[in-house]
């Protein structure tokens, strides 16, 4: 019995210290908008800057009859449950499209929800926010946070599933003539105290340098080939100043970069 409880009073002291060191194991379920988002806020530490840009995408499918009336009853549904305001609504190619915008707690929100062939509906909702001299970064992810949680419970009453997608990006002044390779692996570097990653693919031009990694304790990933994304980092210089500009997105950079 004693050795049961040394054993089992180990196995805690070693869930609570990786708690402790990664800083990515939560109560809360891994693949809820909350928890990436807490991920996000986490890894943002890594990029060294105050002024940042968050991104967060959130999108799923539906089934749509192919029906302008069904379409627009379906999207009125969502405007109620994202609380959004009036839409528009447009037809290319004989699709329907319904777009949103607003802005609540200093997020600019867009909104769009397209028809697709067999008699789906593609939607998205983007978050979009910035730090700056008035809003500093942390209340910059409470706002963010809270407005991305009414998109979540909405989605969770209704039972529907989503995919989520979040980048944040920074700016700099550059480190002497490091090439941005350096930058980006510097990032890697600050990542790596928080998870395991591993070099999936890279690219590089004059200017450019990013990076993609397998990293399961980040969560779900996205799949490039046969081997799956969990986080990107990338880093470009910016023409005509000492400046460049840092991106890491969970599991993909979805933004220009």
């Amino acid at each position: 019995m004693r050795k049961i409880l040394v054993w089992s009073l180990i196995a805690c002291m070693g869930w609570l210290s990786i708690t402790l060191l990664t800083g990515f194991v939560g109560r809360e379920d891994p693949s809820s908008a909350a928890h990436r988002l807490e991920q996000l806020w986490q890894a943002s530490s890594s990029l060294k800057t105050n002024s940042m840009k968050w991104t967060v995408k959130i999108n799923g499918e539906i089934a749509s009859p192919n029906y302008k009336q069904q379409f627009l009853d379906q999207v009125s549904t969502l405007k109620k449950m994202f609380h959004m305001p009036d839409m528009t609504v447009t037809t290319a190619h004989g699709k329907f499209t319904a777009t949103s915008n607003w802005n609540d707690q200093g997020n600019t929100i867009h909104w769009m929800a397209v028809q697709r062939d067999g008699d789906r509906m593609y939607w998205v909702v983007q978050f979009e926010s910035s730090t700056n001299e008035v809003t500093p970064v942390e209340q910059t992810y409470a706002n963010l946070r809270n407005v991305q949680g009414k998109v979540e419970k909405a989605l969770h009453a209704a039972n529907m599933t989503y995919q989520w997608n979040g980048t944040v990006q920074g700016e700099a002044v550059r480190n002497g003539e490091d090439l941005v390779e350096a930058t980006v692996k510097r990032v890697e570097g600050q990542m790596a105290k928080q998870a395991k990653l591993t070099v999936k693919e890279t690219y590089a031009d004059v200017s450019t340098y990013s990076a993609s990694y397998a990293a399961p304790m980040l969560g779900k990933g996205i799949m490039s080939g046969n081997q799956e994304i969990n986080m990107q980092i990338a880093a470009h210089r910016i023409s005509g100043t000492n400046k460049e500009r840092v991106s890491i997105g969970l599991p993909l950079i979805t933004i220009e970069y």
